[in-house]
């Protein structure tokens, strides 16, 4: 029965999980548009979810043991008030990721590093989109996740991606906003990330030791 694989539970005011309609058959859930201030619950109540929405409420955490959910695939988490979003580790086959109007600064979304199949982002309205240089938070997200194809329902732009941290300036600025350790290590990776890296990569090389262009 299909009813009892997919479950809409949005615009109803909750402040709560109803337990009782969350069950281990569920597939697909929208809690969207409610009161909804966590959702500590919803890991044990329907762990088999490949499709979750929780848009448009208050939550400002995750629950610990959201890895439960490891068969997601989509997840909608925009328009809540999120600082962080470690939890999601626990959850590699995410390919669709929403984390608009949120409240995650530029080293919030380290995490993206272990989704290695995410495919899609949307960050607008966070604090990192704010992040200097611009564009540091979108080279960000694709250092982070090089799978990406998509962030903010645009086409990822690699390529300027790749330009953008070929300069001092923003590559300091993602170690203040990081650390300096995994900024080094994820400048490291560009090469295996992205072919077109190593060339933006050995040119600069050449400008800042030989003095001259290619």
């Amino acid at each position: 029965n299909a009813d009892m694989h997919h479950l809409d539970l949005s615009c109803r005011d909750l402040r709560a999980l109803p337990l009782a309609d969350l069950t281990l058959t569920v597939e697909t859930l929208s809690l969207s548009f409610n009161q909804l201030c966590h959702i500590d619950e919803l890991p044990s109540s329907s762990p088999h979810l490949t499709r979750l929405s929780a848009a448009h409420n208050r939550i400002v955490r995750l629950p610990s043991d959201f890895g439960m959910l490891s068969q997601l695939v989509m997840l909608d988490l925009g328009h809540n008030g999120l600082r962080a979003i470690e939890p999601l580790v626990g959850c590699p086959g995410l390919q669709t990721l929403w984390l608009q109007n949120n409240a995650l600064e530029l080293r919030a979304l380290v995490p993206l590093r272990q989704l290695p199949h995410l495919r899609s982002v949307t960050l607008a309205g966070n604090p990192c989109c704010t992040a200097a240089p611009a564009g540091l938070c979108t080279a960000a997200a694709l250092l982070l996740a090089p799978a990406l194809t998509h962030i903010d329902a645009a086409q990822a732009d690699r390529p300027l991606a790749l330009r953008l941290l070929s300069q001092q300036q923003p590559r300091r600025a993602l170690a203040e906003a990081i650390g300096t350790k995994l900024s080094l290590a994820l400048l490291r990776e560009l090469p295996a990330n992205a072919p077109s890296a190593a060339a933006v990569h050995a040119r600069s090389a050449r400008e800042g030791g030989a003095g001259r262009k290619p």
